[in-house]
Order: structure tokens, then sequence, then C-alpha cells
């Protein structure tokens, strides 16, 4: 008689210790270019224009392995999903998960895609309650009040679970059938700080780029009524806080770091394993998916 281990959730978690240790190894690689500290940022001003034109320069070549890092951290998170779509399914039919096939963690934001990718296994009646559960935390529920809430104001909750899956879908597919993603280092949207302009100085306009930078390129460029009331020189930190760059992944989204979309990912993969961390650890049923709200912004769910 072979011996099989009882069914648990512990390759989902495998797998998604297995993403972590990827984005660790990214994340000592990113972090010195995201402080600015492989790069330098060059001031010309024209004082007849009164023009301030910041280029950055110095930058060293992206290490192009580090898109395949980032590939298996997504597949890995990805993965941990579907380990515990199947180790549910044969907790649910009797099944040994090695046996299951045609089985994966549903992620969909078209209620009808998820209907018909769903429709063989919601004939099992002892799966629906887990399914359930997983259709409330598909993209496409973002928001639904009869599942998520209203705020103290009488607004919708909107989770931030299943945008989390949704990303972390979209980049793994990417990379499984399309292309490595590329990684550029890029104008970050949020975390810069502004610098104070002189009391006496107008602001007319300022521009800056969005777009993947190359050694010279343009990063911004403030232009202030002339004429200049006197020489200012702002400090090279300054304006690296204020255009503060980072790597980035090739996406239509406002915030794309590297840095912040694989956080990300991997929270909303943690955080559909510990939502059915009961039905492995006591035989109860999954926790309620409102219980994933307290741990909205907290990325130790990971470990």
């Amino acid at each position: 008689m072979v011996w099989t281990p009882p069914v648990s959730a512990a390759g989902a978690w495998g797998k998604l210790k297995r993403a972590k240790e990827h984005f660790d190894v990214v994340r000592t690689r990113v972090e010195p270019v995201d402080r600015g500290d492989t790069y330098r940022v060059t001031l010309d001003i024209a004082p007849d224009t009164g023009e301030y034109v910041f280029r950055v320069q110095d930058l060293e070549p992206l290490d192009p392995d580090w898109g395949l890092i980032i590939g298996d951290c997504l597949h890995n998170a990805r993965s941990a999903l579907d380990h515990l779509m199947v180790s549910l399914f044969a907790l649910a039919t009797g099944q040994e998960p090695a046996d299951i096939g045609n089985v994966q963690f549903p992620i969909h934001s078209d209620p009808k895609r998820f209907a018909r990718a769903t429709v063989e296994l919601r004939k099992h009646p002892g799966f629906s309650g887990y399914m359930a559960r997983i259709e409330e935390l598909q993209p496409f529920n973002w928001g639904n009040t009869s599942i998520w809430g209203r705020t103290q104001l009488g607004l919708p909750v909107q989770s931030l679970v299943g945008g989390a899956l949704e990303r972390l879908s979209r980049l793994d597919n990417v990379d499984k059938h399309r292309i490595v993603h590329p990684v550029w280092l890029g104008h970050a949207i949020v975390g810069h700080e502004r610098i104070d302009f002189p009391e006496d100085f107008t602001l007319e306009h300022e521009d800056s780029s969005g777009e993947a930078l190359e050694n010279g390129a343009e990063i911004g460029r403030w232009r202030f009524a002339t004429p200049l009331p006197h020489e200012w020189h702002p400090s090279e930190v300054d304006i690296k806080r204020h255009f503060r760059l980072e790597v980035s992944l090739n996406e239509p989204h406002l915030f794309k770091g590297v840095l912040e979309v694989l956080p990300f990912c991997l929270w909303g993969s943690a955080c559909v394993l510990r939502l059915f961390d009961p039905v492995f650890a006591s035989n109860g049923p999954p926790l309620p998916v409102t219980a994933s709200l307290a741990w909205e912004h907290d990325y130790s769910i990971i470990s």
C-alpha cells in the first residue's frame, strides 16, 4: 500500500514562500537603484526663458535577468492559489490531489467568464461553500456592498484583494505565455517629495517624463516667470526626492514600481490562503472574505 500524506495547504504555502524568496532577491538588487545610489541628476538653467531642465545621468544597464526572477516570483504566487484549489477539491471529493486535473483557482473580471470557467466545479455539492468564497473574492465583486458592506459614510467598501488577484493573474499570464517582463527605470508617480520653491519664484508650467529613461534623458522641466528674481540651485538630494525614479514594470497603471507591485500581488495570494486556513487547521469553514479587510496594507502576512 502506498502511503499518501493528508491533504493540507502546505504545498500552497510552500509556493508562496518560494515567491517571497524570489521577491527578496529582487528587492536587494532593485533598492539601490530606487534610492538613487546608482545615478546622478543634473540641472540646466536657462535664465532668459526661466526654464529648469533636469536630466538623469550615469545610468547603469538594468540586469535583464531581473525580469526572469520577477516572473518566477509571480508564477509561484499564482501557483500557490492553484495548489490551494486542488487541495480544497481533494477534501470535497475524496480524490488524491495528484490525480486531479483541470482544476485551477479562477480569477476573472467578467462574471460570465467566471461562470463558464467553474461550471464543472459547481457540480460537486461538497465544494459549493468553497466556491461561494472564491466567487466573492473575484475582481468583478470589488465594491459589492452585499459582500463587503459600506463605510461609516455609506460608501461601498472597496476591498483590495480582488485588485491584487487581477494584477497577479494578468502579470503571470504575460510572463508565461507572451514575454519576459521588461523592467526599466521610470519616474515614480507616488512617494515623491515636493521641492519648496523660493517665495519670489512663480512656477508657470511643470512637466515630467513617464517613459522609460535612458542616459541623458530629460526627467522634468519647470518654467518660472521671468525675469528670475535671483540665482537658485536646488540640491541634487532634493531633486532626487522630487523626481523619484524607480525600477518599473511596463504597465499602464499609475503605480508600477517593482517594489510596489510584487508585494501587492503576493499579499493578495496570502490573503486567500489565510481565509482558507481553518479548513485544513481545524476542519472548519473558510473565514468570511471580510476578514481580509483587517489585513489590508499588512504585508507581514506574506511570510
